[in-house]
């Protein structure tokens, strides 16, 4: 008989691991009807101390399944379907783990009229050398008597984990370990191991429910709409399991004619207590999962889309269904919420990340400290060192000092901080949102009519000075310099003869409806000096116009004289400078928009109006409203917040891996693939 090589070799590449190999054979025999699946990891029958000794030296795979005739062997065993087909190469997965394997069926034959038994010995070298399509094999046929059982049986030796070169696709994977190969078997068919549709038998050992599980799963029916707005059924299956992992494991289960799982998440969700509640498995089920996702399950097989909304919908479920088993950390978060002294202000609630990292953090200390049974001042201060601690990345003197937490939750909550950036996003995180509440200050500074905001206004420019990365993110943390003093005079003169007037009605850059005393805030002014490296220079000139001047025609005319006297004349100096003049105010009118746009230098550049460049300096005039400047830098924080979430969920994974038991209680945490 022959079988066809080619598609064999194809097929093997596809399989993630030697143990993904393993389970095609036990799909088979699922798939063929089997009651019972043998599977024995067999040692070498020398001695232990010899060479040649091999912990697992044969695999074997029995059931008592439907088998295949003598008659039908040729076309169910011998012959591979084509690719199109997708089917028939499943079998052959064995030779991903041994050289040689050995397979021998036995079924009643209809057509002989009598119980036969087939073999075949299928070698790795003839069918994977790619120089042959066809390749003739010698199979053996025998009578058996009637009362043998049906069944299939595969056996592969010469393993390829011993040999010195093994490729880490040939190696047995870490599911092949002595202690925990049978926990592999039931985290991949729990469906028939605790409803005893199969029984599977681990080296002699029955495989029993109650050997993995405490009490009886419990289900949950959850309603998901895909992106086309269909609506499928999507089952979960929570066990509670007799394991000292103490964490939750995520299981998607594919349907495809059987039940195994396919891949595998983990997940901390914040209502799952790992002492209450101890190891848990969530088996995920729907028609989503579907079978051309078992060979070799993807983020980007399922659909990167599809899965957003998908594995948001597992989290949310599992979040659910957990909340009302972590009761003792449900209380603490809703009096700890309801506290007059805690930290976070209500417009700061759930954006600061490290309000997650305070909650929890006090959810550890208050074990020790009791924080309920401390008056109120005292709560007060221990909940704002806490906040200004872990905002500060500065925890070890809280830690050793104030809360005096033992030395082994200081050592855990230190290097959880130490070995991740976490520190490092927390400060981000606050930094960001400090800049997103300057910015909506500024806005009503600007725009505001209230008398409360006059004196701060008349002070915006000292404000604005402190904060100029609104200017650009070259400005961050940048203090206003300034050090050359005959350039100042020369520009403060300067500014007196070009900038420094009135706006009128003739004019038509006065804004008539400013109310109230705002109408008396005059022109503000000011300089900035940056380094810019290479002997290079930036000289930043701000000229904030009063509420009461809109940008028009004139402002345009004069500020492009002003930097026209800057390139002209020789008191200010042009070699490796640059000159960055913005000239600002709360209106530009119809003129000033249409000159700014006609230049058509914002397009690349916002806001740039015009653009000078003499010998080896360059002057650029800027010309904006401060809506548009206070709505760039919303969208550019808007932007960072996103970066920082990503950036904040990829460090999470390494909480969730090393330190479950401290894991902060995120609010929109993520699933991510277990590696194995």
């Amino acid at each position: 008989m022959t079988t066809n090589a080619r598609l064999v070799g194809d097929v093997l590449p596809s399989k993630r691991n030697t143990f993904y190999a393993l389970k095609e054979l036990i799909n088979n025999s699922i798939k063929a009807g089997a009651k019972n699946i043998h599977i024995d990891l067999i040692p070498s029958d020398c001695d232990e101390n010899s060479l040649m000794y091999h912990k697992i030296d044969k695999i074997v795979v029995a059931d008592d399944g439907k088998g295949v005739p003598e008659s039908q062997f040729a076309n169910r065993i011998m012959e591979i379907a084509t690719e199109s087909e997708g089917n028939g190469t499943g079998r052959f997965a064995g030779l991903l783990i041994g050289k040689e394997m050995a397979i021998e069926t036995t079924s009643f034959d209809s057509e002989k009229g009598k119980k036969t038994s087939t073999g075949v010995v299928y070698k790795a070298k003839d069918l994977l050398g790619g120089k042959i399509d066809d390749i003739e094999f010698d199979v053996s046929f025998d009578d058996v008597n009637k009362n043998t059982s049906n069944g299939f049986k595969v056996t592969l030796s010469e393993l390829y984990h011993y040999d010195s070169q093994c490729p880490k696709k040939n190696q047995l994977s870490s599911e092949f370990k002595e202690d925990q190969f049978a926990q592999s078997i039931f985290e991949h068919y729990p469906f028939y191991i605790f409803n005893s549709k199969v029984q599977f038998v681990v080296n002699g050992e029955k495989l029993k429910k109650e050997n993995f599980c405490l009490g009886k799963p419990k289900n949950k029916v959850a309603k998901y709409i895909d992106t086309l707005g269909d609506e499928h059924k999507v089952l979960f299956q929570f066990y509670s399991l007799k394991l000292t992992d103490k964490r939750v494991r995520i299981f998607l289960q594919s349907t495809a004619g059987f039940k195994t799982n396919i891949a595998e998440f983990v997940y901390n969700s914040i209502w799952y207590s790992p002492e209450a509640m101890g190891a848990q498995f969530v088996v995920v089920e729907s028609d989503l999962i579907t079978p051309d996702l078992y060979a070799d399950f993807s983020v980007e097989a399922f659909g990167q889309g599809e899965w957003v909304r998908f594995s948001k919908l597992i989290r949310e479920t599992i979040d659910e269904f957990y909340k009302e088993g972590d009761v003792k950390y449900k209380t603490f978060l809703k009096k700890l919420g309801a506290d007059d002294n805690y930290p976070y202000r209500p417009e700061e609630r759930n954006k600061l990340y490290s309000e997650t990292i305070f909650e929890r953090s006090a959810y550890l200390f208050d074990d020790e400290l009791d924080l309920f049974s401390k008056d109120s001042k005292t709560r007060k201060i221990i909940y704002l060192l806490l906040r200004n601690a872990i905002e500060n990345g500065d925890m070890s003197f809280l830690f050793s000092n104030v809360l005096n937490i033992s030395k082994d939750g200081q050592n855990k909550l230190q290097e959880l901080l130490r070995q991740t950036e976490m520190e490092e996003i927390i400060r981000f995180s606050a930094e960001v949102a400090q800049k997103d509440s300057y910015l909506n200050f500024l806005n009503d500074l600007v725009y505001g009519v209230n008398a409360k905001q006059l004196l701060e206004r008349k002070q915006l420019h000292k404000i604005v000075e402190r904060h100029l990365w609104v200017f650009g993110e070259e400005y961050n943390d940048t203090l206003k310099l300034w050090s050359d003093t005959s350039l100042e005079n020369n520009l403060n003169e300067l500014h007196d003869k070009y900038l420094n007037y009135q706006p009128t009605k003739n004019d038509e850059n006065l804004i008539e409806d400013i109310k109230g005393k705002v109408k008396s805030i005059t022109d503000l002014f000011f300089y900035n000096e940056k380094k810019l490296g290479n002997g290079r220079r930036e000289v930043m000139i701000v000229e904030l116009k009063a509420p009461k001047c809109a940008i028009g025609q004139k402002e345009l005319n004069q500020v492009e004289r002003y930097a026209f006297e800057i390139a002209q004349q020789a008191k200010f100096p042009k070699h490796d400078i640059c000159y960055k003049i913005l000239l600002i105010s709360s209106r530009i009118t119809d003129f000033g928009r249409s000159a700014v746009d006609s230049s058509g230098l914002n397009q690349a550049t916002p806001f740039l109006y015009k653009l000078i460049t003499n010998n080896s300096s360059d002057i650029q005039i800027f010309v904006m409203e401060w809506s548009e400047l206070i709505n760039k830098n919303k969208m550019r924080l808007s932007y960072l917040g996103n970066k920082l979430k990503l950036k904040y969920d990829d460090v999470n994974e390494v909480f969730q891996k090393e330190y479950s038991e401290l894991m902060i209680p995120n609010r929109n945490p993520r699933l991510y693939e277990s590696k194995k």
